[in-house]
């Protein structure tokens, strides 16, 4: 964007700008446009969730800017980062965990899976007890993922229901939990603001 008193503003594009530097190219295409200092913010916030270098929960941290600060929905934030709605949901709820946790996704201690696979435990100390006997055994995803349910008492559970679960919470981008018993049991569906409410409404509904 051109600046006011003469030159122009790099507002998105930086890291192509200087790998253009790096091999020598005199010039390069752009975009020039006119934007408000929040339009600004939100391109440059929107370009640097884009990397691919971002570990989980800084992603995780931008789309929460997105949401907070710019008064994005979940799916707004998906169609701007180029995501499917279910994944940002899913990265947005590692914030959830404790920051113990959060620090070792970050480092690459854990990964965003098993980690997400400690969001079933119903609070932050069985979570940080899970977590930690990750590190000392150095579980796989899905040896976590046994441990929770074994954790909740769910070990034995027929595994058809298990992976109607994951095929719930990958459509709807939320918690679901199914029980069934003799033909009979329940659905029940977790959300976690008014606006992830909203969201499953209209998803249920169709809209």
């Amino acid at each position: 964007t051109r600046r006011p008193e003469g030159g122009y503003e790099l507002i998105a594009g930086e890291r192509r700008l200087r790998a253009a530097t790096m091999v020598g190219l005199a010039t390069v295409p752009v975009i020039v446009r006119t934007a408000e200092r929040d339009e600004k913010l939100l391109i440059a916030l929107i370009e640097n969730i884009q990397r691919a270098d971002l570990n989980a929960i800084e992603e995780a941290a931008g789309f929460s800017r997105l949401v907070a600060e710019f008064g994005m929905t979940q799916e707004e934030v998906a169609k701007k980062v180029g995501k499917a709605r279910p994944t940002v949901a899913n990265t947005l709820r590692l914030l959830e965990l404790p920051d113990e946790i959060q620090e070792a996704i970050s480092s690459g201690t854990i990964s965003a899976g098993s980690a997400r696979a400690l969001l079933a435990l119903p609070d932050d100390e069985s979570r940080l007890r899970h977590f930690r006997q990750h590190l000392a055994r150095r579980m796989s995803t899905r040896e976590v993922e046994a441990g929770v349910r074994k954790a909740k008492g769910r070990s034995a559970r027929d595994p058809a229901l298990i992976v109607a679960e994951e095929q719930l919470r990958e459509h709807l981008g939320a918690r679901v939990e199914v029980k069934k018993r003799n033909g009979q049991g329940a659905i029940t569906i977790s959300f976690y603001s008014n606006e992830e409410f909203e969201a499953l409404a209209k998803r249920l509904m169709g809209e």
